[in-house]
Formats: C-alpha cells, sequence, structure tokens
C-alpha cells in the first residue's frame, strides 16, 4: 500500500513538467492564433465611402495651411461653420498616402487593431481557450466595425482610456487618471468619438476611491477638447449629430434594422451576458456599467459595436468562470487544440496573404492606389481626359470620390460628410434626388452634369428627361449626364 502510493505521488510528479509544457504550448498557439485572425480581420481592404473625402480635406489643409471654416467642394447649400471634427485624422491619412503609399493607410489600420488586441489579450489572467475564444469573438466584432476611417482612433484611444482607469483602479493610484488629460485634446482633433473617453470616465466615478479623481479628470478633459480648430462651436456641432436621426445610413441604423449584423452581435452578446450573469460577484460596479451603457448603444447604432466589444473583451476573460475551473484538459487533449488553433492562423494568414498580394507579380495590391472597387473608376476618368468642369449632381456613395479625384474643376451638389457640411434643406433634397420622388429635380438646380448609378431611379428618371439632360458617357454600373439647357433655373432661393 506505501509502495503503490509512493509510485502514484512519483507519477503525479513526473507528469506535472509535462502537463505545464502543454499548458505553455496551448497559450503560445492561443496567442499565435489571436494574433493571426487580428491581422486578417483588420487588414481587411473594403472599399469605403468616407475615406476619399478624409483624403480630400487633409490636401486642402496642406495645401493652404489651414482648415477651412467653409465647405470649399460643394455648390449646394452648406452650413455657415463646416465643422470638420476629424480634420487632424485627414492629414495624417493625407500625408501618409502623399509621403508613403496608399498602403500605409491600411498599415496604419491593422497597427492600431493589433494593438487594441494586444492590449485586451494582455488583460485576460490566463490564455485559457474559453478566453482565447471568447478573445476571438470580440476582435472579430471589433473587425467588422474597423475601416480606414478615424474612428479607428477613437477605438484605439478607448481602449487607452479603460486601460488607465483599470489600472489606476486596481493599483489604488489615482495619478494615472491625469494621463488622459493630455489624451483628450488629440482625440477630439482626430474624431469626435472622445466622447466616449469622457463618458466611461464618468461611469468609473462611481469606484468611491477614484470618485473626487475622475470628475476633476473629467471636468479639465472636457476643457481640454476645446483646444481645437473651433472652439466651443465644436461641442454645438456635436450634439446636433448626435441628436440628428440618420434613416438612410447604414452604419447609424440600429442593429435590429440590420439581420445578418444583429445575429452575429446577438451571439457574443449572449455569451457575454451568460458569463457576467454567472459571475456577477467578481465585477466592480464600474465595469458593469460600462457593459451595460456599450451593449445599448450598440443595438442602438450598428457603429458602436466595437465599442462594446472592446468593454467585453477588456473586462470578462479577466474573471475566471468556476465551471472553467473543473474542466482539466489532458496533455493530448491541449496538443490537440494547440494544432487545431495553429491550423487556423495558418489559414488566416494565408487568406491575408491572397487578398493583397497579386501571386501574378507577387507585389501588393493597393500599391499606387486605395482600394476602388464600387466607385465609378472610368466615369471619373471619362470626366478628367475630357476636362469636363462644373458642378456635378452625385448620389452621397460616390460624392467623396469625386471631390478626391475631381476638385478644384468639379465640385459635387452632396457626399458623405451628410450631417458635418451640408444643410437641413440640401439634406431633404439630396434624397428627394436619390429616390425620385416629387421634387426629385430641385437638386439638378445648379447643376452642369450629373453621375449617378445605373440601379438608381435618377437614371431612368434622366433619361425620360430629353429635352434637359443627354448621356455623354456611360458604362455597366454609372452614367454621365450633361445639362443642355442654356440657362439652367436656380431653384434655390437666395
Amino acid at each position: 500500500m506505501f509502495y503503490h502510493s509512493v509510485t502514484t505521488s512519483e507519477n503525479r510528479n513526473l507528469e506535472q513538467p509535462d502537463s505545464r509544457k502543454h499548458d505553455l504550448s496551448l497559450k503560445i498557439s492561443s496567442l499565435i492564433f489571436l494574433f493571426a485572425v487580428g491581422v486578417y480581420l483588420f487588414s481587411m481592404p473594403s472599399p469605403d465611402v468616407d475615406v476619399w473625402g478624409l483624403l480630400a480635406t487633409g490636401r486642402f489643409i496642406v495645401e493652404n495651411g489651414t482648415v477651412p471654416f467653409n465647405d470649399p467642394f460643394s455648390f449646394t447649400e452648406t452650413k455657415v461653420t463646416w465643422v470638420y471634427h476629424e480634420w487632424l485624422s485627414g492629414v495624417v491619412f493625407y500625408l501618409l498616402y502623399k509621403n508613403l503609399t496608399p498602403v500605409s493607410i491600411y498599415i496604419l489600420k491593422v497597427a492600431l487593431g493589433i494593438s487594441i488586441s494586444l492590449i485586451i489579450i494582455k488583460r485576460a489572467v490566463v490564455l485559457s481557450l474559453p478566453n482565447t475564444l471568447f478573445l476571438g469573438l470580440a476582435i472579430a466584432e471589433i473587425g467588422m466595425g474597423f475601416g480606414p476611417r478615424p474612428q479607428i482612433f477613437s477605438y484605439f484611444f478607448f481602449t487607452l482610456t479603460i486601460m488607465v482607469l483599470e489600472n489606476a483602479r486596481v493599483n489604488r493610484n489615482n495619478l494615472w487618471l491625469y494621463l488622459l488629460i493630455p489624451l483628450m485634446p488629440l482625440w477630439a482633433n482626430l474624431h469626435g468619438g472622445f466622447i466616449a473617453g469622457i463618458g466611461v470616465i464618468l461611469l468609473y466615478s462611481t469606484e468611491r476611491e477614484m470618485r473626487i479623481h475622475c470628475f476633476v479628470v473629467a471636468a479639465l478633459s472636457f476643457m481640454a477638447t476645446l483646444i481645437n480648430p473651433y472652439g466651443i462651436i465644436y461641442w454645438k456641432y456635436l450634439w446636433y449629430a448626435i441628436t440628428l436621426p440618420r434613416p438612410h445610413i447604414t452604419e447609424w441604423q440600429s442593429l435590429i434594422d440590420d439581420p445578418t449584423s444583429f445575429l452575429r452581435f446577438e451571439f457574443f452578446l449572449l455569451i457575454s451576458l451568460i458569463w457576467v450573469l454567472f459571475n456577477r460577484k467578481s465585477f466592480k460596479l464600474p465595469e458593469l456599467l460600462c457593459l451595460l451603457v456599450t451593449a445599448y448603444l450598440s443595438i442602438r447604432h450598428v457603429r458602436h459595436t466595437p465599442f462594446f466589444a472592446i468593454t467585453a473583451a477588456m473586462f470578462i476573460p479577466k474573471v475566471k468562470w468556476d465551471i472553467f475551473k473543473k474542466i482539466e484538459f489532458r496533455p493530448h487533449i491541449n496538443r490537440i487544440i494547440s494544432i487545431i488553433l495553429l491550423i487556423l492562423a495558418v489559414r488566416s494568414l494565408s487568406f491575408t496573404y491572397l487578398n493583397h498580394v497579386d501571386t501574378d507579380r507577387f507585389a501588393l495590391r493597393w500599391m499606387h492606389e486605395l482600394n476602388e472597387a464600387d466607385f465609378p473608376v472610368m466615369a471619373v476618368n471619362f470626366i478628367k481626359q475630357n476636362s469636363l468642369k462644373g458642378n456635378l449632381a452625385v448620389t452621397f456613395e460616390w460624392g467623396e470620390y469625386c471631390i478626391w479625384k475631381l476638385y478644384p474643376d468639379m465640385k459635387v451638389s452632396f457626399d458623405g460628410r451628410y450631417e458635418t457640411a451640408y444643410s437641413e434643406r440640401t439634406i431633404k433634397e439630396h434624397w428627394d434626388f436619390y429616390f425620385g420622388k416629387n421634387n426629385w429635380t430641385y437638386h439638378l438646380s445648379l447643376a452642369d452634369y450629373v453621375l449617378t448609378e445605373r440601379n438608381l431611379p435618377p437614371y431612368e428618371l434622366l433619361k425620360k428627361e430629353t429635352e434637359g439632360w443627354e448621356v455623354v458617357y456611360e458604362d455597366n454600373i454609372s452614367a454621365v449626364f450633361k445639362n443642355r439647357s442654356d440657362i439652367m433655373p436656380r431653384l434655390f432661393s437666395e
């Protein structure tokens, strides 16, 4: 009996190094897997409507040495003061584009995305299989909203803000909080999402030991955001932008109105909810409030889903679920899981390679231009080659592309800058034009040319207007119409 017990004890001691070895291999393979998934998702070269307007504005600021207070790109009625809250992002993107290569914009996007991933991975207490799978889902949810746009700065700074707040709370050192004050003016000039940063600071004021410091930091951060070209007008614009309904803009629609995104997010939200409910005593009040508020905002607007994914990834994996503590994988099971994760990592990296590398020439795609799929490349080339100049009526999906390619020879009627530049009357007139409603011609009152998608109502309506408009160019996706009237009526009131 004594011999048996000694042998058993010795066998257990002999198994421990091997078990630790396989635990380490699982952690390493998990890290490689999450890194590969992040690289694949954050480097997706999907076409983006707003990147062109961002580049055009950055070019304007660099060439003129000033931030524009009046919109220079449109011929329709615009706001008295154009508050372009993303002006610094435009400068950064344009300088990268001009001095390096268009690919550098994607590289910046990937770098910020991977940085977010590394921060949330570091927050996990143990990189176990459940944590790895949860973080993989979170990274996927973040990646879905991670385009080459200014909000990538907001997602990154939001992650940094939570990290600083958590370090202050855990280490009981409120001096950490004051690092957020110089961050805010930079964030405010890159993107208006800095409101999320101030909001999360206020949510942490529910922690008694941090309350006074959080209020002070939030107040000083608010004042620091006034360091911008527009001053207090910036905040007036933000209030208008937050309350403005955008029923036709996909990213501002409710998740409930987007079944595909809702089902994906609902799955992630459900897992998060179950994890929190079974471990609710392990979460602090600021963490629960951050999860609740970001979940609500995500359901209201599609573009806010990365905020919840970041919040969930920062708080949930660090809490060990009791049910997972009871699961002890044997070494050979861990070995199989590690191999599967490595295979998935290799597949993700191979897909990334195929997305970005021209295998025939072994050269990076998008080296000389950003992804122009879904944009009227040939129609715009026709306009440039024929030196057409004047006012161009165009739908908002293509407006910023035309600004980037055709300004200053052409000014547009409308574009994706939407609430930042245009008056409410222009917005209404555009949607009348876009959907071919009764007053659709009002949008054309000052137009010399029209560029429209062939699958939209304006194409068929303009084809019928044989006396006023004629087709001068047409391809599979677009058409250019010329105004044949000698005197174009001014339907806008002075």
